[in-house]
């Protein structure tokens, strides 16, 4: 990958390096990072590969499409881990014993928890380590035929290249005072 754009209004690159380094130097967390490519195992023709550059090289592309009515939005990038039994993408770096131990206690005390099954997965990871799930998001993508409010990605006929979405999951914090919000419709600048 020889060049890219990113959009600042929907993710501050800034408060984000800042955010890592604070933790990083003033409390020693984030120190480590696991870094996942959320590829397809296999290459399907109609979306292709993509080329992430010399040391990852070319990886499948897996396919997003957009919100009707929200044009600039992939809608959900990541893949959630569910009680029933879905890996997702945030289980990597947990034990598979943490993850089924946290499962098993979610389904026999579900009436307890107040909040979804991944926030007290990630409960469980380490404060030390953060989770870069990277995207290579096949220009081509479509919407599936039964898919409702939902839309092509590129639907002019152009040529455009693929997107690369960036997942950052943090863990939880033994020091963090203050909610830091560094994407999403409320974290471009001025708002």
């Amino acid at each position: 990958m020889v060049s890219f754009e990113t959009d600042g209004e929907i993710f501050d690159t800034f408060r984000l390096i800042d955010y890592i380094d604070r933790m990083a130097n003033d409390h020693n967390e984030l120190l480590r990072w696991w870094v996942s490519i959320r590829a397809r195992g296999t290459m399907l023709p109609s979306l292709g590969v993509v080329d992430l550059g010399s040391q990852a090289g070319s990886v499948n592309a897996i396919s997003r499409s957009r919100l009707t009515h929200d044009r600039g939005s992939l809608g959900a990038l990541a893949n959630p881990v569910t009680v029933e039994g879905s890996t997702g993408d945030e289980i990597v770096g947990l034990a598979r014993d943490v993850v089924e131990s946290v499962r098993e206690d979610f389904r026999s005390n579900s009436s307890q928890y107040s909040t979804r099954f991944s926030t007290v997965l990630r409960s469980h990871r380490n404060p030390e380590e953060g989770l870069l799930c990277i995207y290579p998001v096949s220009a081509n993508s479509k919407a599936g035929d039964r898919a409702k409010n939902r839309v092509d990605l590129f639907g002019n006929g152009r040529a455009h290249p693929p997107v690369i979405g960036l997942a950052v999951l943090f863990p939880p914090s033994r020091a963090a005072r203050e909610a830091v919000r560094i994407g999403g419709p409320l974290g471009g600048r001025g708002r």
